[in-house]
């Protein structure tokens, strides 16, 4: 300690040693001033101690929050790079995107002309009467202005594969048929492939506008065939058909 600090408690004492002076001997005065200058030293030390102590506990705080700020500055800079990163492979990938895209586009306009063209063809066919949607289909293809899904372009594939195997085909089935008279009703009808159909008593066609099938009422004559056809068991039997795929029966009703 200074002896400045000294001095300056050895003068605070003086008022009090001048109180008691009357009543203590020299050797008791100064042991009396001795026992109080090292009290207040120790004080004083015990003062100094605490405030080093703070100061070191300080320290120690301010060195732990600059390595927090180290670290978060690390990790900042570590973050960034790592978005930097992503930021960089987002465009490589949207640019990616777009070139497949645009493959796609050109796809697509080839598929949705074909799907177009397909249904023109099969506007007029017999099988929509045992297909009826195939036609929706197709026209929801050709008219759509998104992108297909790999369900719509394998459909697609699938409605082409189910009218080539339906057109060579001959079966017996339930479909409703107009009749001549106008009345509806479900019975068993013969078609041939794409080519022809047969009713029970009659020569059908396929009227596109209404979507069905109807019996006109003039009928050519070979019907006689169709039921030998139909009771026969052998493993060929002969058939009349309208090469026209129905529209000579058509022009029959003229």
């Amino acid at each position: 300690m200074s002896r400045r600090v000294v001095a300056v408690l050895a003068l605070s004492l003086l008022p009090a040693l001048a109180a008691v002076a009357e009543t203590l001997n020299p050797d008791q005065l100064l042991q009396r001033i001795r026992s109080e200058r090292a009290a207040e030293v120790s004080a004083m030390q015990e003062r100094e101690q605490a405030f080093l102590a703070k100061r070191g506990e300080q320290a120690q705080l301010l060195a732990t929050a600059r390595s927090a700020l180290n670290t978060q500055k690390a990790e900042s800079e570590r973050l960034k790079a790592e978005f930097d990163r992503q930021e960089a492979e987002l465009a490589e990938q949207e640019k990616l995107l777009a070139q497949r895209v645009g493959h796609l586009g050109e796809l697509f306009g080839v598929v949705r002309q074909s799907a177009g063209d397909v249904a023109g063809q099969w506007q007029d066919s017999l099988l929509n009467a045992q297909y009826p949607e195939r036609l929706k289909r197709l026209k929801a293809l050709a008219e759509s202005r998104s992108l297909p899904s790999a369900e719509d372009l394998d459909g697609y594939w699938m409605l082409l594969l189910e009218d080539l195997a339906a057109s060579g085909r001959i079966e017996r089935l339930q479909l409703p048929v107009v009749n001549a008279d106008g009345s509806r009703q479900e019975q068993q009808v013969l078609r041939v492939g794409a080519f022809a159909v047969y009713g029970e008593d009659a020569f059908l066609r396929y009227d596109a506008d209404a979507g069905q099938l109807v019996a006109p009422p003039r009928q050519p004559s070979g019907l006689g065939q169709v039921q030998d056809y139909l009771g026969s068991s052998d493993a060929l039997a002969t058939l009349p058909i309208d090469p026209s795929r129905g529209s000579l029966l058509a022009q029959l009703q003229q």
